[in-house]
């Protein structure tokens, strides 16, 4: 199984209720590895700290609009391995917190790229 490593920003979005906004998820190719909820996030440039304008997975996973002044970190980073589509993923993981001024809102999914239609069937806060 090829190995792919890649620099990833996962955003942990609380709503002004301190939801959470998660995203119910499946590998489409692996039915048999079930499914699993994860934050929105994606990969990014690799390099130092995460841009403010590089905020992957919101924007396109959630289809909501971050403005810099939203998000605080990078506020912890991790390494995490995983089976996805016939590879094994090896993320670098920043972790950054986006906090919204609203109530749960709408998750709007045009931005997503293919696979990522395939993979994400609901999300909830």
């Amino acid at each position: 199984m090829n190995a792919v490593e890649r620099n990833v920003v996962r955003a942990v979005v609380l709503d002004f209720r301190e939801q959470v906004l998660l995203f119910h998820t499946r590998d489409s190719t692996c039915p048999e590895l079930g499914t699993w909820w994860e934050l929105p996030g994606g990969g990014h440039r690799p390099g130092g700290d995460v841009p403010p304008g590089d905020r992957p997975g919101v924007g396109g996973e959630a289809g909501m609009v971050v403005t810099p002044d939203l998000v605080l970190g990078p506020t912890w980073r991790r390494r995490a391995s995983f089976r996805y589509r016939g590879e094994r993923r090896i993320n670098n993981e920043v972790i950054v917190l986006v906090r919204l001024s609203v109530v749960g809102p709408a998750v709007d999914g045009t931005g997503r790229v293919g696979f990522e239609d395939e993979d994400y069937f609901d999300f909830r806060w």
